[in-house]
């Protein structure tokens, strides 16, 4: 598990750029240098998620109670409400909209919460299988991700409708809704036939 700065993410996508167009050994393996130094210096937890098993994970930046600060805090990792470290100096850059990127990961999420302030462990402990309404104090993003289709989905905070950032993209090729794997959950009905039901049945939906 790790934080992933926005300028350290743009030195790895242009890295990565560089060794796609690459048109010999000599600038494939410069780029390719530069590529593992810039991830090299992503900040990491000694923490991995376990196999088939749904976690709660939480990051925390700054002291409880005090209103966040970009770009450069102290996080502390936890997981189903427990304490597993802390990573100095590293920052933690509030969402832009966009969830995802070029790379591959094979996790699934059930949704995304962010805060303006800094949770307390007992809350975090507390509130983690809570569901919410999107007008919870410093509630600034809530994505439940239920649309199951698309490449979009819908942010629930209050705060973030009232801002006018309601939707967020979803980004990569390899950013898919598990619902997907399931007949017709992404279908939709243009006409029903006959336009009213007789007794006996015999719709037709399209």
């Amino acid at each position: 598990v790790g934080l992933v700065m926005p300028a350290a993410a743009a030195a790895r996508d242009a890295a990565l750029a560089l060794i796609s167009s690459a048109r010999n050994n000599t600038a494939a393996n410069t780029a390719a240098s530069s590529f593992d130094a810039t991830v090299a210096s992503f900040k990491t937890f000694e923490f991995q998620a376990p196999i088939r098993r749904w976690i709660h994970i939480a990051f925390v930046a700054l002291p409880e109670g005090e209103p966040y600060k970009f770009p450069y805090a102290d996080v502390r990792l936890y997981v189903d409400g427990l304490y597993k470290g802390v990573v100095s100096n590293a920052g933690m850059p509030m969402p832009f909209g966009t969830i995802g990127g070029p790379g591959r990961s094979a996790f699934a999420i059930d949704e995304v919460r962010f805060w303006t302030v800094a949770k307390a462990p007992v809350e975090i402990w507390s509130e983690r299988d809570k569901f919410l309404s999107g007008r919870e104090p410093f509630l600034f993003s809530y994505l439940p991700l239920e649309e199951g289709c698309g490449t979009t989905t819908a942010d629930r905070a209050a705060a973030a409708v009232t801002a006018g950032r309601s939707t967020w993209r979803l980004n990569g090729t390899n950013t898919t809704w598990e619902r997907q794997k399931r007949p017709f959950m992404c279908a939709s009905v243009s006409a029903v036939r006959p336009t009213v039901v007789p007794p006996q049945g015999g719709v037709e939906l399209t």
